[in-house]
């Protein structure tokens, strides 16, 4: 992330400095996912986390009988043939301070991917993998909206194209993600 905190900086007029930060998994395990600052204190955990997952009914019953005669007519074959999996993993990678205050930094790793069964055969689909950044909103110190967002986005993925991570991996940022966050003066 050093290149694309060093972007920030140098494209930024002087407006905006980077701070690196202890790289770390953020889970949802961890009440406050960017840590405490004079500006930013941790709020009170979240209790329904329902809204923390995408499923239309968090921790529903994940488990379905199968009738068995219907496991007899398919002679022990079995009902599934595709299997959809994904991941997403979120870090911090650092701090940014616009104005005065301390934001965070975030990216996120999405992975989707699919299989197919053919008789016992497990044949690989296409697997996607997508990293995307949040920033506050307050980097766009122009208020030049999404289309800011997106030309920054552009600008990064170019200095990324020539490292040796683009080379290595071949990701690049597919969107940057504006994010609110209320600075608080004390």
């Amino acid at each position: 992330m050093g290149l694309v905190l060093d972007y920030i900086v140098n494209n930024s007029d002087g407006q905006v400095k980077a701070y690196d930060s202890q790289k770390r998994f953020v889970d949802e395990t961890e009440y406050d996912t960017f840590g405490e600052f004079d500006d930013h204190k941790s709020d009170c955990p979240i209790k329904d986390k329902s809204q923390l997952y995408a499923e239309d009914t968090p921790f529903k019953d994940s488990q379905k009988q199968i009738d068995e005669e219907l496991i007899r007519k398919k002679h022990n074959k079995s009902l599934f043939k595709y299997f959809l999996d994904g991941t997403r993993h979120v870090y911090k990678v650092g701090d940014v301070a616009i104005g005065g205050v301390v934001y965070p930094l975030a990216v996120g790793q999405i992975i989707v991917g699919y299989c197919g069964r053919v008789e016992r055969d497990i044949k690989i689909g296409k697997v996607r993998r997508k990293l995307v950044l949040a920033m506050p909103i307050q980097y766009d110190t122009l208020k030049q909206g999404s289309l800011f967002f997106r030309k920054q986005c552009e600008k990064i993925n170019e200095v990324i194209h020539g490292s040796l991570f683009y080379k290595k991996f071949g990701l690049d940022i597919a969107e940057i993600i504006p994010y609110y966050c209320c600075p608080v003066k004390l």
